[in-house]
């Protein structure tokens, strides 16, 4: 899904999986919903009645654009949660306190993290 414009569209803007780019969702219910394993990339979505960007993870969601929606970032995980657990993110410090939380709980597993220049790990923090 590449490159379209919608405007006030009653559910969901755009539903899909694979690759959405470039896209632009104003005044819809919910602006770009992305499917399992998706890559959401230079999306912007403004003024959505309830999530901007909802993706079910794994999926890459990276330099997209959400304000003023109900919620900017919905990430939806599941497999190990039942039923699905739905987090909140309204800012990206948010979005890696919440995994680091979900790791130490037991219901996400970290993946092995890069070392950073200098050999620091990166941290978290709320």
């Amino acid at each position: 899904m590449r490159n379209n414009t919608l405007f006030a569209i009653p559910a969901t803007g755009i539903l899909a999986s694979g690759i959405i780019t470039g896209n632009y969702v104003n005044n819809s219910g919910t602006g770009i919903g992305a499917g399992v394993g998706s890559t959401v990339i230079g999306n912007t979505a403004v003024n959505n009645t309830e999530a901007g960007i909802a993706a079910d993870c794994p999926s890459n969601v990276t330099d997209n654009t959400a304000v003023n929606n109900g919620v900017n970032l919905q990430l939806i995980f599941h497999g190990q949660i039942t039923p699905p657990l739905r987090i909140v993110i309204a800012k990206r410090s948010n979005a890696i306190w919440a995994a680091e939380r979900l790791v130490r709980s037991g219901l996400l597993r970290a993946p092995a993290t890069p070392a950073l220049a200098g050999g620091r790990r990166p941290e978290c923090s709320q």
